[in-house]
C-alpha cells in the first residue's frame, strides 16, 4: 500500500464535481485524530487530515480519537452515530 492505495482510482483533482449535499440535508461527518503520520499536516487519522473532513455545506462534525483503520469499529463513533441519527 505505501500511501498509494486508491490513488491509481483517482481521476479528477477532487470530488468537487460530484456536487454538494441539499441544504436541508443532514449530513454527519466523523473525523479519526489518532494517527501518526509525517507528510499530513495538522490533526490526522493516519489516512485523512481532518482538515479534509470540512463539508462546503451545512453539516455536523464530530472529531474522534482513533486512526483510520479501526474507526468504523469504535464504540463512541457507534454512539454518535446512533445519536445523530435518532434525533
Amino acid at each position: 500500500m505505501k500511501g498509494a492505495a486508491g490513488r491509481q482510482l483517482m481521476t479528477k483533482r477532487d470530488f468537487r464535481y460530484l456536487g454538494e449535499f441539499p441544504q436541508a440535508m443532514r449530513v454527519l461527518v466523523v473525523a479519526g485524530s489518532l494517527g501518526f503520520n509525517p507528510f499530513i499536516r495538522g490533526q490526522n487519522d493516519g489516512t485523512v487530515a481532518v482538515s479534509e473532513t470540512f463539508l462546503s455545506t451545512p453539516h455536523s462534525h464530530c472529531i474522534v480519537r482513533r486512526g483510520h483503520k479501526n474507526i468504523l469499529f469504535s464504540q463512541a463513533v457507534s454512539a454518535i452515530t446512533k445519536a445523530f441519527l435518532d434525533e
